[in-house]
């Protein structure tokens, strides 16, 4: 099992009144029990906090996730405060062979990322919709399942 470590890094910017940007990123990790993650090589410094994964869904979530095999859609909101920009999702086309114990030699699953070109408003739902190129093959010894997750963000407000 794979978990995700989320750094909080605050960074003083040259925007008007003087704006603070936060960006959190998230990066592998090598905890399997717990929710709670902590510091690790790519973390831990100065100005860096390290935030749960109920955190980060607190400030942006992903939802009504729809995937085919030429396209992925769904829902960002920010329940944040402020400002959202630079988000990046990573899409993570698993493959579930149509027979497990003796599964095929050509696994297609694949995972993609993706980032998000405009800002996200305080409270505000947008849309994305992502063209995997190419698209994800169509074939009958198994099927894809896609899960979209947020990598990255960078927080902007005073």
């Amino acid at each position: 099992m794979q978990a995700l470590q989320v750094i909080r890094r605050t960074k003083l910017g040259r925007l008007p009144l003087q704006a603070v940007a936060i960006s959190l990123i998230l990066a592998a990790c090598s905890s399997a029990k717990s929710d709670q993650y902590r510091s690790g090589a790519n973390g831990g410094g100065p100005g860096e906090a390290v935030l749960a994964t109920t955190e980060v869904k607190e400030i942006l979530s992903v939802s009504n996730v729809r995937a085919t095999n030429h396209k992925v859609t769904g829902t960002l909101t920010n329940r944040s405060p402020k400002t959202l920009r630079d988000v990046q999702l990573m899409i993570q086309h698993t493959w579930l062979w149509k027979n497990e114990r003796n599964p095929g030699k050509n696994n297609p699953g694949r995972t993609e990322f993706y980032q998000i070109l405009e800002d996200i408003p305080p409270n505000e739902t947008i849309s994305f919709e992502y063209r995997p190129q190419p698209p994800l093959p169509q074939r009958k010894d198994g099927h894809f399942e896609t899960h979209v997750a947020v990598t990255s963000f960078t927080e902007v407000g005073d």
